[in-house]
């Protein structure tokens, strides 16, 4: 039987509650999807998020790295509090990508694939249609693509992290 990590080594409560309450307060971005500036983010948002479930659910070890995700846990608690009390979405769904970046061990290389959430923040599909001048079917298919290489990425990750072969 294998052994269990200690308790240390797992996310603290706190951060499933902040996940849950960064998940409800940015429910718009999956209930607006009317939005122009949405436009391909929810299949972005979950491919983004695919490596920190093959973390949880591939087989190895699962341990949590304490100092690096508490960080990442207080930056989605700060983003969380301040996108509730200024009103601000832009923050609440930073919190959101903080706290799911929280979930899995930190390692250097996931800084690329946590830059990457502006790929499907609307804040970033605002950017892309306001400043650059995207259509959104183009806007669409970008964050798409660079959410497959951004999965990819983060599945590499993964993989090298729990020893797979690679």
């Amino acid at each position: 039987m294998p052994e269990m990590p200690s308790p240390t080594c797992r996310p603290p409560l706190v951060l499933w509650g902040v996940l849950a309450a960064a998940v409800w307060q940015s429910a718009g971005l999956w209930t607006d999807l009317d939005s122009p500036y949405l436009v391909g983010g929810l299949p972005a948002l979950v491919l983004w998020s695919c490596p920190v479930a093959l973390w949880w659910l591939g087989p190895g070890p699962r341990l949590w790295n304490r100092r690096p995700g508490q960080i990442l846990v207080w930056l989605a608690l700060l983003c969380l509090l301040g996108g509730i009390l200024a009103d601000l979405n832009v923050l609440r769904h930073g919190a959101l990508a903080f706290s799911l970046a929280a979930l899995w061990s930190w390692r250097r290389e996931r800084l690329l694939w946590l830059a990457g959430a502006a790929l499907w923040l609307p804040a970033g599909g605002w950017a892309a249609c306001r400043m650059i001048n995207f259509p959104p079917n183009v806007l669409m298919g970008l964050r798409v693509a660079v959410a497959i290489l951004l999965a990819l990425f983060g599945a590499w990750s993964v993989a090298r992290e729990k020893g797979w072969r690679t």
